[in-house]
């Protein structure tokens, strides 16, 4: 993978000037992306320079390792380009489709911890390889990206191939060291005492937008906290449970829906009757 980072400029920038102009002009669309689809250009851009180091240098410490992982998983990573830049705090990261060539983002404030960088980044450059394997899952406005069907079938795949690709377990894939295995259990019994309610939720949104599914805005309600990704996650490790990850990755957006939703409707049956 080729990767560009643009950490360097920005600390370059805001020490010698007070606008971010120069350090947007070198990648324009990427901020063009970052601000239209996940964030606001009038909020704050972090400025803790250790807090920035300290990700940048986590990142370049541990994505070769992840790259090799990625490729003895049999995934075309060739395909993909990375982009390390300074960003709101807003995000991960994700994957866009920027100048012709499949990018992955990667803001490194948002990484603080090797087990972030472990279950974080292979999830994003997950996201980069699938929608240069099949397009029809990327999105082109705010209602494509937030679409439930969409965000199920994309994170599902993420997530578990993050799970297989780094040997992790669902606890880490989904949290790294976010949220704590006492909370986790937590969050894993209110999903099974809501489950009837959570699947239904998914069914009839199932063409609409579910976006609270995957934000963490409130740890007393699970339906905002994050659920969606166990939802996804559930659901793609069942349908394809004798599929290879990167056969997975070649399965078409039409059919895919089709297996998902039908899955999720049977288990959203049978749960209602237990």
């Amino acid at each position: 993978m080729k990767i560009l980072n643009l950490v360097p400029k920005y600390i370059e920038t805001i020490s010698k000037e007070k606008s971010l102009k120069k350090y947007f002009s070198q990648f324009p669309n990427l901020f063009e992306h970052y601000f239209t689809f996940w964030s606001d250009k009038n909020l704050s851009f972090v400025t803790n320079l250790k807090t920035i180091k300290n990700g940048e240098q986590l990142i370049l410490d541990n994505i070769d390792y992840i790259e090799k992982k990625l490729k003895h998983a049999e995934l075309p990573v060739e395909t993909i380009k990375v982009v390390l830049f300074v960003g709101q705090d807003v995000s991960n990261g994700h994957a866009a489709y920027l100048d012709n060539e499949w990018w992955v983002w990667v803001p490194v404030e948002t990484y603080a911890s090797k087990i972030q960088v472990d279950a974080f980044l292979p999830h994003e450059i997950i996201h980069g390889i699938h929608y240069s394997m099949q397009p029809d899952f990327y999105f082109s406005t705010r209602a494509e990206k937030n679409n439930t069907s969409r965000q199920i079938i994309t994170e599902g795949i993420a997530t578990l191939g993050t799970m297989q690709v780094m040997e992790m377990t669902q606890y880490e894939a989904m949290w790294a060291d976010f949220l704590d295995k006492e909370n986790y259990n937590v969050w894993l019994n209110q999903y099974e005492e809501r489950r009837p309610e959570l699947l239904k939720f998914v069914t009839e949104n199932w063409d609409k937008s579910a976006k609270k599914l995957f934000q963490a805005h409130d740890p007393k309600d699970i339906l905002k906290f994050r659920i969606g990704y166990l939802i996804a996650l559930k659901a793609v490790e069942n349908v394809f449970s004798t599929t290879s990850l990167s056969k997975i990755l070649e399965v078409n957006r039409e059919y895919f829906s089709i297996e998902l939703l039908k899955y999720i409707k049977k288990e959203r049956g049978q749960r209602s009757r237990s």
